[in-house]
C-alpha cells in the first residue's frame, strides 16, 4: 500500500487532470457560442499567476487542485429587478462612481447596490478599481437613452443572452469532454497495448495433476480430448463436466513457442484430481496467465463503449434496490481513488493513464445525474424555468441546490466511510 503522502499526491494530481477537463469543456463550448470568459484557470480560486488574452484570464492558482472558469452571466444576482436602472445610471453618469452613490441616487440600500454592481460587472458591463472601490461604465454613455436596448446590449455576450438548448450544451460540455477523453484513452491503449485477457497460457499449480504430467508455466493448451481451446474459459469449460479420476488428452505448445506456429504440439495424457471447492469436480491444477491482447482500432473503440455501458450500469446500481451495496463496493471516494492512482502511477504511465480514463468517465456520467449542483441538475433547472417562462425564485433554486448538495454529502461520507473501512481492515 502506498505512503500516505503518495496517495494525497497522485489524488490530488489525479482528480485534478479530470476537473480540469471537465472545465475545458464548459469554457470551450462558451467560447465557441461567443461568450466572455473571465478566467480559465488550473486550481481552486485564490492567488494566482496569469496571464490575459482578449477578455479572458489564464494561469494557475495557488492551491493547484481542479480548475474553474468564470463565464460572464452565470454568477451575481442575475435576476435583481433593479439591475436595468443601474445599469442606465452608471453608463449615463460616465464616471466612476462609488456604492454609496450609486444606491443614493437608485434608492437602495448600499450592501444591494454592491451586489448588483458586482453582477454588472461580471457582465462586463461595468469595472472595478479595487483601489478606490469604484465602479466606472464600458458601455457608451449615449445607449443610456434607450434602457432597454442598453440592458440588452450589456448581456449580449453573457450566458444569460443565450437560448435554452446553448445553455443545456455549456452545462453538458464538461461532461461530454470527459466521456470523449475517456473513450479516446481506451481505444488507443487497447490498440497499441492491448488489454489483459486470460486466453491459453497457463501455469500449473504445486502438487496439480498438470505439473505431474509436465506441463510448465508459459505453456499454451490448444486442445482437450476434441475441443479446441483459445482462452482460458474453454479450459473450464472443456473439463467442467468432469469428475475426479478421469481423463483427459492435453495438447499444449511450449513456453516461449510462437502462436502462429505450425509444428506438432506435445501432449499429456492427465488423470483430474479432486477440485478444492468442490469434491465432485475434476481438477487440472492450473491457472491462467494473463497477455495483453491488440485489438484493431474499430473494436477497440466498441469495447470503450462497452465500458460506458457498464460505468452507466454501475451508477444505476445506487438507485436500484438489491445493487446498491455492490455499486458501492465497486465504487470509491476520494480517499480510495487517491491509494489506486498512486499504485497505478506506480505501475506505470499506461496504468495510470487508464485509470485517470476510467475516473473521467465516472465524473462525466455522475455529473448526468439530475441532481443540482452537478451539471444534469442545472440543465434541469434551466429546463423548467424555460418551461414556467420565468427564473425560479432565488430561496427556491438556493433550496433545491441545498437538498441536492445534501444528498451528495451524505453520499460521499458514505463511500468514504467504506473506503476507510476496507483500508483498515
Amino acid at each position: 500500500m502506498p505512503s500516505a503522502l503518495q496517495a494525497i499526491l497522485w489524488g490530488v494530481i489525479t482528480l485534478s487532470i479530470v476537473v480540469f477537463l471537465h472545465e475545458g469543456g464548459h469554457f470551450l463550448a462558451a467560447r465557441a457560442f461567443g461568450l466572455r470568459v473571465h478566467e480559465f484557470m488550473f486550481g481552486l480560486p485564490g492567488p494566482k499567476l496569469s496571464f490575459k488574452r482578449g477578455d479572458t484570464r489564464y494561469g494557475v492558482t495557488a492551491i493547484p487542485f481542479g480548475g474553474y472558469t468564470k463565464i460572464a452571466g452565470m454568477d451575481g444576482d442575475i435576476h435583481n429587478e433593479h439591475l436595468q436602472s443601474v445599469l442606465t445610471f452608471t453608463t449615463r453618469a460616465a464616471q466612476p462612481l462609488t456604492a454609496a452613490q450609486v444606491a443614493e441616487a437608485c434608492e437602495l440600500d448600499e450592501d444591494e447596490a454592491e451586489v448588483v454592481l458586482d453582477t454588472l460587472v461580471d457582465w462586463f458591463a461595468l469595472e472595478y478599481d479595487t483601489e478606490r472601490k469604484t465602479w466606472s461604465p464600458v458601455l457608451a454613455p449615449g445607449l443610456a437613452d434607450e434602457p432597454e436596448a442598453l440592458f440588452a446590449k450589456a448581456k449580449e455576450h453573457t450566458y444569460l443572452a443565450l437560448p435554452f438548448w446553448k445553455r443545456a450544451v455549456i452545462l453538458l460540455a464538461g461532461i461530454v469532454v470527459n466521456i470523449v477523453f475517456a473513450v479516446l484513452v481506451f481505444t488507443v491503449v487497447l490498440s497499441v497495448w492491448g488489454q489483459s485477457a486470460a486466453l491459453n497460457k497457463i501455469n500449473p499449480v504445486a502438487g496439480g495433476p498438470a505439473l505431474a504430467a509436465g506441463l510448465k508455466s508459459g505453456d499454451r493448451i490448444i486442445r482437450i480430448n476434441d475441443k479446441q481451446i483459445a482462452t482460458f474459459d474453454d479450459i473450464t469449460a472443456a473439463v467442467s463436466h468432469l469428475h475426479p479420476g478421469d481423463t483427459v488428452k492435453v495438447s499444449y505448445f511450449l513456453s516461449g513457442t510462437p502462436r502462429d506456429n505450425k509444428s506438432a504440439p506435445f501432449s499429456a495424457t492427465i488423470t483430474l484430481g479432486v477440485n478444492p471447492n468442490n469434491k465432485e469436480l475434476g481438477y487440472l491444477g492450473i491457472e491462467g496467465v494473463p497477455e495483453y491482447q491488440r485489438l484493431s482500432p474499430p473494436h477497440a473503440l466498441g469495447q470503450s463503449f462497452t465500458y460506458i455501458k457498464l460505468t452507466v450500469q454501475g451508477i444505476l446500481g445506487f438507485f436500484t434496490p438489491g445493487k446498491f451495496t455492490q455499486s458501492v463496493n465497486n465504487s470509491a471516494s476520494i480517499i480510495g481513488i487517491s491509494v489506486i492512482a498512486a499504485d497505478a502511477a506506480k505501475a506505470g504511465g499506461v496504468d495510470y493513464t487508464w485509470l485517470v480514463a476510467a475516473i473521467s468517465l465516472s465524473l462525466g456520467l455522475m455529473n448526468l445525474l439530475p441532481i443540482p449542483p452537478l451539471d444534469g441538475g442545472k440543465v434541469i433547472i434551466e429546463g423548467v424555468e424555460k418551461i414556467r417562462r420565468k427564473p425560479l425564485s432565488l430561496q427556491a433554486n438556493a433550496t433545491v441546490s441545498a437538498v441536492g448538495l445534501l444528498v451528495l454529502v451524505t453520499f460521499m461520507v458514505y463511500v468514504m466511510g467504506h473506503d476507510i473501512f476496507r483500508l483498515v481492515k
